[in-house]
């Protein structure tokens, strides 16, 4: 299955940048909340949520720009809502990634593929509403706030593909991410459920064992909660490999004499 990208052809940014070909297969990480890894073991659901919930100021900024439109003023905010994603990171280790995900020290990095994270949302039984999508995964490109601003001033009118493009942007503050987005658009007019009312997550019914391929714990995590907490996910029936990050661990260096 080919990696999914967008064509930009008006911008100045390169195409949203697909990952090489044939590396669907290479392994990405997603650093969450242990009590998070445990609700999906147990429940079976992986959930994607509204990119208007994602904290970046910068985030979904094309909705929040104002286009002149002959003498009318025109607004794509609500387009926002019909956005919804997912990030992970190519970066197996990070200690910015623990601190910032894991502040509690009780965070966990779970590891898989892209393509089996995309079989999820592809092929997976997604709960309410069954309706039309497009799935799109590719790395997040990070440019200055002067470039993304002389972007958008380029821009005359705004499509799909340009909301679209704005979600793989980000500054270069957050670069050290190595980000790669999976974004779910839902078609206009297909509602979420019957009032018409967009949901704050998609939720997909999937095999968490299969897609998971391991478990890694916080390097700070003590001994003791990290023996107690793996053996909780093994009875949960997680039988992969489960251990603990040695970022901090010292491993001491021996000079010959």
């Amino acid at each position: 299955m080919k990696i999914q990208a967008l064509m930009n052809k008006r911008s100045n940014f390169h195409n949203i940048e697909p990952l090489e070909d044939g590396s669907y297969e290479i392994p990405i990480y997603r650093f969450i909340p242990l009590k998070y890894l445990q609700d999906i073991l147990i429940n079976k659901i992986l959930k994607i949520s509204q990119t208007k919930s994602w904290d970046d100021t910068y985030e979904n900024f094309l909705g929040k720009v104002e286009f002149h439109v002959g003498a009318n003023k025109v607004s794509y905010q609500g387009f926002i809502y019909d956005f919804y994603g997912q990030c992970w990171t190519l970066k197996k280790e990070s200690d910015a990634l623990w601190r910032i995900y894991s502040h509690d020290k009780e965070g966990v990095r779970i590891k898989s593929t892209i393509q089996k994270l995309m079989n999820v949302i592809t092929y997976g039984n997604e709960i309410l509403p069954k309706k039309t999508r497009a799935n799109i995964i590719g790395k997040v490109e990070y440019h200055t706030e002067e470039k993304i601003k002389n972007w958008v001033l380029s821009l005359k009118n705004v499509d799909l593909v340009d909301m679209s493009k704005s979600l793989f942007i980000k500054r270069p503050e957050f670069q050290h991410e190595e980000e790669v987005r999976l974004i779910i658009h839902k078609f206009a007019n297909q509602e979420d459920d019957v009032r018409g009312i967009k949901r704050p997550f998609l939720n997909f019914e999937f095999n968490p064992f299969e897609t998971i391929d391991e478990i890694t714990f916080d390097p700070r995590v003590t001994d003791e909660d990290f023996k107690r907490n793996k053996l909780i996910l093994e009875k949960l029936g997680f039988k992969k490999k489960i251990n603990q990050s040695n970022l901090y661990h010292f491993q001491p260096i021996e000079r010959p004499l």
